[in-house]
Order: structure tokens, then C-alpha cells, then sequence
């Protein structure tokens, strides 16, 4: 799955973990009742994925029951991903939301000397440190951040803790976050926290690295509507893994396609959807020739740019097989009218 994976182009990257809840109809192997928000009683599968922010290819997936937590197997999951790419990319860091604050990844991630920003579960002494905090310092019109050392009860060390306060009068439906419910009485304020083994960053570095974050959302919605996700369960679990583990190879490769054919880099705001891309690229009038004793697939393209971006990336396509790479001119440009 990560073998297509650009590494050399990407360099560095942050790392996310997440996990979705895909809900399921029947008595599939793994198919558990547990947290499911949109089918409250309903079996499900709760997967986790692994993958780069900015460049948005998928790393690693595991399928587990749906009665797991967020957090279960984390640590064997963070192991075997990590072994896949650490020679392959300098990994700039590990972030997570609340379902993945538990101490023992947070040792591990030490352990292995990697910075993660980890959002932390809001209990009620954290809910009172953060409250007490009143070396505040205005980043944006509207928020706020501040940091302080703290020991969860029952954690074996104090970590460095990122704190953000947002003004709901001022933000509006951007203020997320929760409220210091047994706190601020005056509900003026949405708070947010982070545990963070970055020493050397300011408070407001913390919080703008945390923040690209929120496009993990818009990814797993990618993967899941895009690649229909959702749209299959076999019996038996792990020929249900295997199937997202294909898609989740398709969908690296529409992200190479993204940037090979497309030039949508890391970063690229527009990111175009797998229905757009049909239409405008995918659906091309094409037909199997011959000529010199070699198959040639030859693509209704007229323009140059787009004709010799084609030819590249399908070059590099059928570079992973040999077999077709050596009976197969992947684009004939012989003509100026076909490809």
C-alpha cells in the first residue's frame, strides 16, 4: 500500500492517527455494537488509519470490532507503521485527538524520541488547571494560548500542556472546543488542550501545528464516500480488511495521479474529488492497438500537456509490472490528434 508512496518528493511529514466507525447491517466477523453516532445501536467495524497530513496518502489501516476504543492496539499499530516508513521519511511529528491520550503511547512516542501534540481528554482537574491559567497571550483576534506542566492522576510523570481559548462572541460556530462547564459560568469561552512533548516551540507553534489536523475529517470522508468504504462487508473479517486495504491502495494512487498528472502538491488547497477527476480526466476515448511487435493503448488526448503527463505517469504506472511494462507502450504519441 505505501510501496506507490513518493517518499523521496515528500521528504517530511507529519503523521495523524484517527479512526472512523463504519456501521454495518448483518453478522459479519467483528461487526460489534459499540460507539456509533449516526446508528446508535447498530454493529459496526471501528478501523484505524494511519496517514501523512499534508500529503495525504494512507500509511497503515487496521480493521478491528466495533466495540473497541480509539485507542486499542494502538501501540502495536504505531510499531508496525512505524517500522514501514522511518527509513523512508523524517517524520516531523505525531498528532491524534482525545480517543489516543493515554499514557503508555505517549511513553512509547518518548521512547522513540518523536514529538507528538496529542489532544487531551478534558477531566475535571485539567478542566480546573486550565482555568487557573492567567498568562494568556492573544494569537488571533479571538483566541488565545497558554502552556503549563501538569500530571493527569494516576500518570507516572507531569508533560507539557498546550491550552487554546477561544471567544464565542467573537467566533461564532468557529469557537469549538468545550466549555469549562464547572468553571465559566458565563459560557464566554470554548477551551482546547494538547499534551505535547515539544520543548523547544512556543505556545502558539503548538497550536498552528495541531491545526492543519482538522482536515483528517475531509480525508476519511474521501476515502470512505469516494472508495465506497462503507459500501461492502464480507463474513469474514479479515477479507473485510483486505478490501479496505485495497481501496486504501486505489486511493494512493489517485493521490500520485493528483500530483504526477495534476500538480496538486502537498499543501494544494483545490483538492478535486474522485467524481470531478471521472469526468474530466478518467473518461477517455481509448482503444488497444499494435505496432512494432508491441500493445499500444492509444488515448483520445489533443492536448501536449496533458498528452505527456499521461505518458509519464503511466509510464511510471506499469513500471511496478514487469511483465506489462515490457509488452506494453503504455501511450502511443506517434500522432499529434491520438495518445
Amino acid at each position: 500500500m505505501y510501496s506507490w508512496i513518493p517518499f523521496e518528493d515528500i521528504k517530511s511529514d507529519w503523521f495523524d492517527f484517527d479512526s472512523t466507525v463504519i456501521t454495518r447491517y448483518g453478522n459479519q466477523e467483528g461487526a460489534r455494537k459499540g460507539y456509533n453516532p449516526k446508528k446508535r445501536g447498530r454493529p459496526s467495524h471501528h478501523p484505524l488509519i494511519a496517514f501523512l497530513s499534508r500529503s495525504r496518502f494512507i500509511i497503515n489501516l487496521w480493521n478491528r470490532s466495533g466495540n473497541t476504543k480509539s485507542a486499542n492496539n494502538i501501540l502495536g499499530f504505531f510499531d508496525q507503521t512505524h517500522h514501514q516508513i522511518k527509513e523512508k521519511i523524517s517524520i516531523k511529528g505525531i498528532r491524534a485527538d482525545a480517543g489516543f491520550y493515554i499514557e503508555e503511547l505517549l511513553d512509547k512516542l518518548e521512547q522513540n524520541h518523536i514529538i507528538y501534540i496529542i489532544a487531551a481528554v478534558f477531566y475535571i482537574n485539567l478542566q480546573r488547571k486550565v482555568w487557573e491559567l492567567s498568562d494568556w497571550k492573544k494569537v488571533e483576534d479571538g483566541y488565545e494560548v497558554s502552556s503549563f506542566i501538569f500530571k493527569p492522576e494516576k500518570w507516572k510523570k507531569e508533560r507539557r500542556y498546550v491550552a487554546i481559548k477561544r471567544e464565542i462572541n467573537k467566533l461564532g460556530g468557529k469557537a469549538v472546543g468545550k466549555q469549562l462547564t464547572f468553571f465559566d459560568l458565563k459560557k464566554e469561552y470554548t477551551y482546547s488542550c494538547f499534551a505535547t512533548s515539544d520543548k523547544d516551540s512556543t505556545s502558539e507553534q503548538i497550536w498552528r501545528n495541531y491545526r492543519p489536523r482538522a482536515n483528517d475529517e475531509n480525508v476519511i470522508k474521501e476515502y470512505k464516500e469516494d472508495f465506497a468504504l462503507e459500501g461492502f462487508c464480507h463474513k469474514k473479517f479479515y477479507a473485510t480488511e483486505a478490501g479496505m486495504l485495497i481501496r486504501a491502495l486505489i486511493f494512493n494512487i489517485l493521490n500520485l495521479f493528483k500530483r504526477d498528472i495534476l500538480s496538486q502538491k502537498a499543501g494544494y488547497t483545490k483538492v478535486e474529488r474522485l467524481k470531478t477527476l471521472r469526468f474530466k480526466y478518467f473518461v477517455i476515448p481509448a482503444y488497444m492497438g499494435s505496432g512494432q511487435n508491441y500493445d499500444i493503448l492509444r488515448l483520445s488526448i489533443i492536448s501536449k500537456k496533458l498528452k505527456g503527463k499521461m505518458q509519464r505517469f503511466l509510464s511510471r504506472l506499469t513500471s511496478y509490472f514487469p511483465a506489462i511494462s515490457t509488452n506494453c507502450n503504455a501511450v502511443d504519441i506517434s500522432t499529434h490528434d491520438t495518445s
